[in-house]
């Protein structure tokens, strides 16, 4: 987490996800270039491990959760930045897990957001594996605190 404006918090994916995912990548690439080195048909393969490497670095370099006084952001890769009002969001719940078909295809940790049915928003979902611990509580009990003293306590109930 970092914290450039006291206004509001920044939590960023850790370095330890850095470290795990571009190991794996690194591991791939590296043996990708070991068989470059003795097959030069492999160069697709080395080609498509260096991609994925770079690719795993800049989804972790564009990770970012904001929470500021009124509104929660979501920056990933693919959906770009999606903001909520506080009093837009019907529901916020720690999920994990394939409950359903759908699930498969959602982060098995993650944080849901659902916003209210009228504002016609798809929820989103957060993938909590790349926050430390100590950030994943943190954010937990902030969004706590934020919807104990609006009063809509049951937003996060599942928190």
């Amino acid at each position: 987490m970092t914290s450039n404006d006291p206004r509001f918090l920044v939590f960023r994916a850790t370095a330890s996800a850095y470290f795990v995912l571009g190991g794996i990548f690194g591991f791939m690439t590296l043996l990708s270039a070991i068989l470059v080195s003795a097959d030069r048909s492999m160069i697709p393969a080395l080609v498509a491990c260096v991609i994925a490497w770079l690719f795993v670095y800049l989804w972790l370099s564009l990770f970012r959760i904001v929470v500021a006084h009124d509104f929660l952001s979501y920056r990933g890769l693919f959906r770009g930045t999606c903001e909520f009002r506080f009093a837009d969001i019907r529901r916020i719940a720690v999920e994990s897990g394939v409950k359903n078909y759908s699930d498969r295809f959602k982060p098995f940790v993650r944080l849901a957001i659902e916003p209210q049915q009228e504002r016609n928003l798809r929820p989103v979902y957060v993938n909590l594996k790349v926050l430390s611990i100590a950030d994943i509580r943190h954010l937990r009990g902030i969004l706590k605190e934020i919807y104990q003293a609006m009063g809509k306590a049951d937003v996060v109930r599942n928190l």
